[in-house]
């Protein structure tokens, strides 16, 4: 009896290692020491300010905001599986020249759990402000209408992601035209896309238009 409890006691200690040990190559989203900038945040700040480029079109038109990239710190402090985790739809050159800056970082300190080096998911803001005068309403309207003409000329060209990107500047001024979202459709659906396809059309109901019916009866059911 004394050695079945033992081989009981036995295997629920092997049980417990089992799901108290850390798999070695595990990502962790926080640990005892968080993984570090050389030199510091504000050591940070000043690489993201040097370093950061303000893309032409964004600027031109006045567009900023906040892209969300999302990596993972390794073991020897280098930074693998960059991404955007939420971007700015209106400016895809904002979301591009995050990510370059994230890439362009030195290794970083890695962080340390129970004394051993792990790897870590960090996400990482980064802000692009302007300070630009507001457009008027007719001007709003002749920037958007130039991107959507542009737009439409890239996807009979049948360069779609183009298209897109033209479409997402006029989106940013007219959120809620229905020619623009049934055309963006159109562009996700040409690139075998039909979540996105259904999400823009989708928009369109949603508006109380039905201009976009058939294409969801088609491709949305």
């Amino acid at each position: 009896m004394k050695k079945l409890f033992f081989l009981i006691c036995l295997t629920c200690a092997i049980q417990v290692q089992a799901q108290t040990t850390q798999p070695e190559n595990d990502v962790l989203t926080i640990a005892e020491k968080m993984p570090a900038f050389p030199g510091g945040d504000q050591a940070m700040t000043q690489f993201v300010q040097k370093n950061l480029q303000y893309p032409a079109v964004e600027r031109e038109y006045g567009i900023s905001g906040t892209v969300y990239v999302t990596f993972v710190v390794e073991k020897d402090g280098s930074l693998s599986g960059i991404r955007c985790l939420r971007g700015v739809n209106a400016g895809p050159g904002l979301n591009k020249e995050a990510l370059r800056i994230i890439s362009s970082m030195p290794n970083w300190i890695p962080g340390s759990q129970n004394g051993r080096l792990v790897r870590i998911q960090y996400n990482f803001p980064i802000k692009f402000r302007l300070e630009v005068k507001p457009l008027n309403e007719k001007d709003m309207k002749e920037t958007a209408d130039k991107h959507y003409k542009k737009g439409l000329a890239l996807a009979k060209q049948e360069k779609y992601k183009e298209a897109i990107a033209e479409f997402d500047y006029t989106v940013f001024y007219l959120p809620a035209d229905v020619d623009v979202l049934y055309q963006r459709g159109l562009a996700f659906h040409n690139l075998k896309n039909n979540k996105a396809a259904c999400d823009e059309w989708n928009k369109i109901k949603f508006a109380g238009s039905n201009a976009a019916d058939k294409m969801l009866d088609k491709y949305c059911k």
